[in-house]
């Protein structure tokens, strides 16, 4: 399930999309509505509280069977490759 944080100054139904892109590879999303909001204690990782933004995504595009993807982590680290089904 794609996830991840908003950028400064991006709306959260852009940043889902941005994420859903990035995390799987495939393009063409459509948002069908907002789900919900939540609050989420990330403890005992971090001592963060974290808001997310919850989607139903909808692709606008024939789903491959396989496909590859490839997460970049904003540079940060080495890419993630992944066969996604």
């Amino acid at each position: 399930m794609p996830a991840g944080s908003v950028r400064p100054g991006e709306a959260p139904e852009a940043a889902a999309l941005r994420e859903a892109r990035e995390e799987t590879g495939l393009t063409d999303f459509k948002i069908v509505r907002k789900l919900g909001e939540t609050e989420y204690d990330i403890s005992p990782y971090r001592f963060e509280i974290q808001h997310r933004h919850v989607f139903h995504l909808e692709l606008t595009e024939p789903t491959p069977e396989r496909w590859m993807s490839q997460e970049d982590h904003d540079g940060e680290q080495e890419p993630t490759y992944c066969e996604c089904f």
